[in-house]
């Protein structure tokens, strides 16, 4: 409390077992953290693997669960399976994904699923080979 003065080698002794012991300390809390991060992506990589094909992951996976379609046969392509998957895993968010479906859609301008040459503008640019050193 004050009344008692350590020696002077014991203050630097001290002061380098707390600063070291703050850092183990914080170090073990960080390596929790990362743990229990890397628990939930086990987790959710184990619940995406055992999942079996079924119409619910087909309607989930077209992006529209609802049906508003139209239609009742609901195909997914590699790529909307990937995306779905991703999400799902907790991978990517939404949030994420959003963005470059936007970008796509204005690209495409509501054309069928592609970009062709047409949609392209500017000259072509081809790409130069890399030399690998």
């Amino acid at each position: 409390y004050g009344d008692v003065t350590p020696p002077e080698g014991f203050r630097w002794f001290l002061l380098f077992y707390l600063a070291i012991s703050t850092y183990a300390v914080g170090s073990a809390f960080g390596k929790l953290r990362d743990f229990s991060a890397k628990l939930e992506s086990m987790r959710l990589l184990y619940a995406w693997q055992q999942q079996e094909a079924s119409h619910a992951m087909l309607a989930d996976f077209s992006g529209k669960p609802d049906g508003s379609d139209g239609d009742e046969s609901k195909e997914i392509d590699q790529f909307e399976f990937t995306i779905a998957s991703l999400v799902l895993m907790g991978k990517v968010s939404s949030k994420d994904i959003l963005p470059i479906m936007e970008k796509f859609k204005r690209l495409t301008q509501h054309k069928p699923n592609k970009i062709t040459p047409a949609d392209v503008s500017g000259p072509i640019k081809r790409r130069k080979k890399r030399k690998d050193i």
